[in-house]
């Protein structure tokens, strides 16, 4: 699943915190934040529990696979 920016049309966006009460109750229709990386803008997309969370896993490996590159690159 690829989500792109409404504002800038990029890929890199990334799950956003939550809010509100009123922004947790918007998970209830399968509506989540998001943020983009680029042009930071923040928008609601239509996406089930579970696609959420499997960005937010992708998101961590990805800062644990570079984290693991700087490290490696510096012995």
């Amino acid at each position: 699943m690829t989500i792109q920016c409404p504002n800038c049309s990029s890929c890199a966006v990334q799950p956003s915190s939550y809010k509100s009460l009123a922004e947790r109750a918007l998970t209830l229709l399968f509506l989540h934040p998001f943020r983009c990386r680029h042009c930071t803008h923040r928008f609601f997309e239509l996406v089930t529990r579970s696609e959420r969370r499997a960005l937010l896993r992708n998101r961590l490996a990805a800062k644990t696979e570079q984290a693991f590159a700087v490290l490696h690159s510096e012995f």
